[in-house]
């Protein structure tokens, strides 16, 4: 069983640094210091066989199960070589804590045996090679436990897969977490819950020579807060159940019981696995535990990060308004739109159906207002000159005389001008100068639109509005510059 949480929204203007620092420093750490670990663990097993020790201590262990009348005796099977047979003895052997911890601290192989020197001489080899493996110096030995391997275990793996499964847990719980809290508790609970983790493994394992490695405790510990941080508050989740899969929903604390059953599962019932599911047990536990410490005593969460973008929304509203519109229920079509509208006020494509359905009816005050909101909208995006004069251009054409406001006739004059389409502008410019003679940008675009016709050839139409610059706006900026262009045009 699989369930992971998904986080709602990340920003931009708020990213989650502290877990992007550590899934950098955990990958940093593998890929710069443990490339060789693969290596020189197979280099140690290497020796542990042709040196002849796993045959001393297979010995050994035969005789200390037998000593003891353990369940762990094996019967030859029949047809087995004495080599398979040392196999099956060595598979026990090395998941036999207890016996391993003994034969490390030189209770098993005493200096009363025959074979101690030999024994004494390839085990220190052999130790030596174990030591020369980062995971080995930095990981936590259960049976030797210390401070500085508690926190640089945490951050070690055992493999790319290892690593990669553990960073994807890390950035789907660790987002939640970091962007809902303050980052100081964020930096304290994973350090914390991996602390917890190591220990809870430690207690169940006191005897265990082999490190325990891995973010895991520390990641399950940022689950087992989050499931009390956000207590009765539902949250988006993937889950899998091996044969199926799917998203949905469900309350935040009912997962802590989930996850905590099914580690305790895999680790009564589950087959045998390096997976240190006590660890993962103690991390969600702790991280529960200071989870209710936060929302009890503290200042608890920000659980808004978990709502729903309502953008998301946007794409089922607009099949819904295309349909409707297909089916020339403009009405409901139009409520649609709207309601797009709402959560994104800048969807163009939202506008551009709107202002489809709102031409129907012209003389209506929801047109103009519709026109308006989509043309300044494409000049503000930078949309395509190309485009924004058609949509200009039905709008005219239609209406009796056009209602949009001066600054927007006049920026789609400039614009237009800019673009080199003079013609169009100069549609704009002599409604303007009709209509608004009076406007502070209007000797502005007249000078533009003027510039523009003269450009493509259209002398008589460039003249025409330097001639009104000249004639009425003697007092604006403009003046010189068309009294001037008009005595260049006369000298020719």
């Amino acid at each position: 069983m699989l369930i992971i949480p998904i986080v709602g929204k990340l920003s931009k203007r708020n990213p989650p640094y502290v877990t992007i620092l550590l899934i950098l420093i955990n990958c940093f750490v593998f890929f710069a210091f443990q490339g060789d670990d693969d290596e020189r663990y197979a280099k140690a097993m290497q020796y542990y066989q042709e040196s002849g020790l796993l045959k001393i201590e297979v010995a050994s262990y035969i005789r200390y199960v037998e000593a003891n009348k353990s369940s762990k005796v094996l019967a030859r099977e029949e047809g087995e070589s004495e080599d398979d047979l040392t196999g099956r003895y060595f598979e026990n052997m090395w998941s036999d804590d207890a016996f391993r911890l003994k034969l490390k601290q030189g209770k098993i192989i005493t200096p009363h045996d025959p074979n101690y020197s030999q024994w004494k001489e390839l085990r220190l080899k052999y130790d030596t090679l174990l030591n020369d493996i980062f995971l080995y110096q930095y990981g936590t030995i259960p049976s030797d436990p210390q401070i500085l391997t508690a926190f640089t275990s945490m951050f070690l793996h055992g493999g790319f897969m290892h690593l990669f499964g553990n960073m994807i847990f890390l950035w789907l719980v660790g987002c939640i977490l970091e962007l809902s809290s303050r980052r100081i508790f964020y930096i304290i609970l994973y350090l914390a819950t991996g602390l917890c983790a190591d220990g809870a493994y430690i207690l169940a394992n006191p005897e265990s020579v082999e490190p325990c490695i891995g973010a895991s405790g520390a990641i399950t510990g940022l689950m087992g807060a989050l499931t009390v941080l956000f207590g009765l508050r539902k949250i988006k989740v993937f889950y899998s159940l091996g044969f199926y899969f799917n998203y949905g929903q469900i309350y935040a604390v009912i997962l802590l019981p989930l996850w905590i059953g099914n580690e305790a599962l895999q680790l009564w019932f589950g087959p045998p696995s390096n997976v240190a599911y006590m660890a993962h047990i103690g991390g969600l536990a702790s991280g529960a535990v200071i989870g209710l410490i936060k929302s009890k005593i503290l200042d608890g969460v920000d659980t808004a990060l978990l709502d729903e973008d309502p953008k998301t929304q946007i794409p089922a509203l607009m099949e819904k308004a295309l349909y409707k519109k297909a089916e020339l229920d403009m009405s409901g079509a139009r409520l649609l739109l709207e309601e797009i509208l709402k959560i994104d006020p800048d969807d163009r494509l939202a506008l551009t159906h709107l202002f489809s359905i709102e031409k129907i009816n012209p003389a209506a005050e929801k047109f103009t207002r519709t026109t308006a909101r989509l043309l300044t909208l494409m000049i503000r995006n930078g949309a395509p000159v190309e485009e924004t004069i058609k949509i200009y251009q039905e709008y005219h054409n239609i209406v009796t005389e056009p209602l949009l406001s001066p600054d927007l006739l006049l920026q789609l004059c400039l614009l237009f001008s800019h673009a080199g389409y003079p013609e169009d502008a100069a549609a704009v410019i002599d409604y303007c100068i009709h209509r608004y003679p009076n406007h502070p940008r209007l000797t502005t675009a007249l000078l533009h639109t003027a510039k523009t016709s003269l450009q493509k050839g259209l002398h008589d139409r460039g003249r025409h509005y330097l001639e009104i610059i000249r004639d009425r706006y003697a007092q604006t900026g403009e003046y010189p510059v068309a009294v001037n262009l008009l005595n260049n045009m006369d000298k020719i």
